[in-house]
């Protein structure tokens, strides 16, 4: 062949070449099943660049529901990580992604996942999180399918039990708490304390027996930053922790279903401060159930003159020497105190009296609120607010409350006339 044909035939050998590969392209087109909905996980590699640190992946769950919601959910040795926005079905096998949730957290994100023969091969996505941190998610499926649940319902749980929720500086006890994690990623919790208040926002996370929170608003209007971990059994709610910020003031909820107050340290004997540490000479740890429990060690060693309760893993530190505090929140601290109360009086820190109030005066001191009881025949109990340093006189013993603010007691027996 001359130089001249060879050129002459080269047009018709590109067209042929492009014919064939549109072709294929058609031909691959009209073959791809008609996607309605698709579910499957699997095994595989990859990396999620904007969780904390860089996320080395090893399985992936992909949902696309009927209508356009779409679900990607992707595990690394520590737990999940939840996306959710909506699909459309490009060409071919290729579905495009357009991300609006991330982590629990707002998100602009778009890509990809490749879906053939019933299976999918690749997820790709990038863009933006809350913040304009930069998202980024790689995952190559490699493995075998694996099995998946069917789609979440969510979780409606009601339950009674004890708590405390701190707001705008002020703690109240919990009595009873609602949460409602609905399968599209929003959360509400409601609490009753005594009165009702709603918390609201997203979770993420879904492991088999807990979910993160992310609280943005509470009571419908105020705005909220805060989160924590809401853990379910079998046959309902189990617990809420979560801490943040209102207003920029402390925001906290602790409860625990089935759970009842503390007693109130027995005469006296020991300080409680709610959510400190007394960091440092600790000489034993024990496990307790609760916080009462570990007072009692410390009660029966003379050796004991302080503990801390971590209430999170039970764990119960006794302590050779009071310390000087500092802010935890996952732990309770005191230290033992001289006799059983103060010249027949208890003395309880940090607790309210409610109700039997047949005077107030306004006192400098504690044990002068203690004295001028001691001294009436009337009162039976006391209550001495530390702030504004008013003193109750009681003639009944009514009902204890947590309060940070107040210190209350009661005759003891043998002392009543």
């Amino acid at each position: 062949m001359t130089h001249r044909e060879s050129l002459a035939t080269a047009p018709r050998a590109l067209a042929l070449i492009l014919a064939t590969l549109i072709g294929a392209g058609l031909a691959d087109g009209a073959a791809a099943a008609p996607l309605d909905s698709f579910a499957g996980r699997r095994a595989g590699t990859g990396t999620l660049e904007g969780a904390p640190g860089t996320a080395q992946l090893s399985e992936a769950e992909v949902r696309l529901r009927p209508g356009g919601a779409a679900e990607i959910l992707v595990f690394d040795r520590r737990g999940s990580f939840r996306f959710t926005g909506s699909w459309r079905k490009d060409p071919g096998d290729y579905v495009k992604l357009e991300i609006v949730e991330a982590m629990g957290n707002p998100a602009s994100a778009s890509g990809w996942v490749l879906v053939r023969d019933g299976r999918f091969e690749r997820i790709e996505l990038d863009g933006r999180s809350q913040g304009g941190r930069k998202l980024a998610l790689s995952f190559e499926a490699s493995g075998r399918d694996l099995p998946y649940e069917p789609d979440w319902t969510g979780l409606d749980a009601t339950e009674s039990g004890w708590g405390e929720l701190e707001l705008t500086r002020a703690r109240r006890e919990v009595e009873r708490a609602r949460v409602v994690l609905s399968p599209d990623g929003r959360a509400e919790i409601t609490v009753w304390a005594p009165g009702e208040l709603r918390l609201s926002g997203s979770w993420s996370d879904r492991r088999a027996d807990s979910v993160r929170i992310e609280i943005r608003q509470v009571s419908g209007a105020t705005s909220a930053q805060g989160s924590g971990e809401v853990r379910w059994r079998r046959d309902g709610l189990e617990s809420v922790e979560l801490s943040g910020t209102l207003d920029r003031d402390p925001l906290r909820l602790g409860f625990r279903a089935g759970a009842t107050p503390p007693r109130p340290p027995a005469s006296g004997s020991f300080t409680i401060e709610y959510g400190h540490d007394q960091p440092g000479a600790d000489y034993r740890d024990l496990s307790t159930p609760d916080i009462e429990a570990c007072q009692d060690a410390c009660a029966r060693d003379e050796r004991c003159r302080a503990y801390t309760f971590n209430t999170r893993d039970r764990r119960c530190y006794l302590k050779s020497e009071e310390r000087p505090l500092v802010r935890r929140s996952d732990t309770v601290t005191g230290v033992k105190r001289s006799g059983s109360g103060s010249g027949g009086l208890t003395e309880r820190p940090g607790y309210n009296l409610e109700g039997g109030d047949y005077s107030r005066v306004y006192l400098d001191k504690l044990d002068q609120c203690q004295e001028a009881c001691r001294r009436d025949r009337q009162c039976l109990a006391y209550t001495y607010n530390t702030r504004d340093r008013m003193c109750y006189l009681k003639d009944r013993v009514g009902t204890y409350s947590r309060r940070s603010d107040t210190v209350s007691g009661e005759k003891e027996s043998g002392y009543r006339q």
